[in-house]
Parts: structure tokens; C-alpha cells; sequence
């Protein structure tokens, strides 16, 4: 069985494998939203799996400055 991953929304393939039990894909990704994909038969583009990657923000600017107990100021 042929298998392709997949971005959501995408009718292009980021990746194909032929015959395997397995398969790797790495990309480097610069987003600030989540992203979704999708494994797909390749014949009949039957999804198999799918996976949202969340985007975690960074929270430092809603958290209070920790000050020192022994602080003056």
C-alpha cells in the first residue's frame, strides 16, 4: 500500500512511501497557528490517521514579575 502525508488543506503531498511498514519526514516550520495533516492512501485517498500540532504561546507577558521577599523597592 502506498501512503502520503498530507498538510491540511493542501492537495499536494509532503511525502510518499511505496511498500513500507514506516515511514520519516522532517520540516522545519515557522508558523504561529496550528497546523493539521493527514495520512492518505495513495489509490484511493482514503485518510488513515490525522494530527493537529498545536501552537503553544509563550505566556511570560500575562505572568507578574517575581520579586525578591527581601527587596526594598
Amino acid at each position: 500500500m502506498s501512503i502520503c502525508l498530507y498538510q491540511k488543506r493542501s492537495k499536494n503531498p509532503l511525502a510518499c512511501w511505496q511498500e513500507v511498514n514506516a515511514g520519516e519526514h522532517i520540516m522545519a516550520l515557522n508558523t504561529q497557528q496550528s497546523l493539521a495533516f493527514l495520512l492518505k492512501t495513495a489509490q484511493q485517498n482514503t485518510v488513515l490517521a490525522n494530527e493537529t500540532f498545536e501552537v503553544v504561546h509563550d505566556q511570560k507577558k500575562f505572568r507578574r514579575a517575581r520579586r525578591n521577599a527581601w527587596a526594598f523597592f
